[in-house]
């Protein structure tokens, strides 16, 4: 069994320093999930906040000012998966504290949100809560606290409790094989060529993405397994 957490993060800006980071361990046992009490800390960002990160979280600067710089966070010991919503970005968070986070595997719920229900108009953290919960009312409840760090673990372990319904897998080691299933994409997810199979990339699209340092490792892969085929 793998030590997973659920976590999440907010930042002072953008791609800006952690001003909160919470989570919560989760397990699976025959197929069903549980999850222990969440752990929320704020921390001092050690940088400017920035008006977009204010609007998101709400979290304002006095409210960090007598908090331990984001530089002293610790990861859980012997976490080895870790879990999110574009989990992409809270690892960029953590890296930036100093965390060490060399080894550890991830899991995307947005990878999976798009690769199980590719319908969807949306795939938010947000609207996957509109989506899976029993009912409006119990969604706007929960989307309440939107954004802070702590109300996003829970809505992501809801979350991932629907994907495992959706894709029944039995253990964490096929969970992450199906995330790594999901994160290789086969269509452009942004973009002036959202929603276009890869396949129908112009190819000097391709050749541009492929240039580019940002380009996420996944598309990588997948565009260049294109080329090859």
């Amino acid at each position: 069994m793998l030590n997973t957490i659920i976590l999440d993060t907010e930042t002072a800006q953008k791609d800006g320093n952690a001003c909160e980071i919470a989570s919560a361990w989760v397990y699976m046992q025959d197929g069903a999930l549980k999850r222990s009490d969440l752990h929320c800390e704020r921390f001092n960002p050690m940088q400017p906040m920035h008006f977009g990160a204010l609007a998101t979280h709400h979290i304002t600067p006095d409210m960090l000012k007598d908090c331990p710089p984001h530089t002293q966070y610790h990861l859980p010991e012997n976490v080895r998966l870790i879990i999110g919503h574009n989990v992409d970005f809270d690892m960029q968070v953590l890296q930036r504290t100093g965390a060490k986070i060399d080894g550890i595997y991830t899991i995307c719920t947005l990878a999976l949100s798009r690769h199980l229900w590719p319908e969807l108009d949306s795939h938010s953290l947000s609207a996957m809560t509109y989506f899976t919960s029993p009912d409006f009312a119990t969604a706007r409840e929960s989307i309440r606290n939107a954004h802070s760090a702590a109300a996003d673990v829970l809505m992501t372990f809801d979350l991932l409790c629907a994907i495992v319904a959706k894709s029944k897998v039995q253990t964490m080691q096929d969970l992450y094989r199906l995330s790594e299933t999901a994160r290789t994409p086969t269509k452009m997810h942004f973009g002036k060529h959202k929603g276009v199979a890869l396949y129908e990339l112009p190819e000097q699209y391709v050749q541009w993405l492929l240039s580019q340092d940002s380009t996420d490792k996944y598309l990588r892969a997948a565009l260049e397994n294109r080329n090859q085929t």
